[in-house]
């Protein structure tokens, strides 16, 4: 009788690979409806596809690309802080206190 090993990955070992923290690919593969318990849980191949599948949808979904000219494109995160309107520095100054300086001897 052949024994047929069935490769398999520890979910950590993911979050390493995708730079991610654990307990969010954890989540993640929750979500998918991959029985976890924990990061030192391990899933099969197919699965480890489905999440990388789903991954890259999610960061495709979450990437907006912007043309700044005929051949340039800025591809970025959505709600990146680069997005946000800067405050301007009159109002920074005055929402920050003054420095203290050191009591007279």
């Amino acid at each position: 009788m052949e024994a047929v090993t069935v490769a398999r990955v520890r979910v950590y070992e993911l979050a390493r690979e995708f730079n991610m923290p654990q307990a969010e690919v954890v989540a993640k593969v929750r979500g998918l409806g991959i029985d976890v318990k924990n990061h030192m849980s391990s899933i099969e191949l197919e699965d480890v596809q489905r999440l990388k599948r789903a991954l890259e949808k999610e960061r495709s979904e979450n990437r907006e690309t912007k043309r700044l000219s005929k051949t340039v494109f800025r591809r970025r995160s959505r709600g990146s802080a680069d997005d946000a309107p800067a405050k301007p520095r009159a109002a920074a100054a005055a929402a920050s206190p003054a420095p203290r300086s050191a009591p007279p001897r």
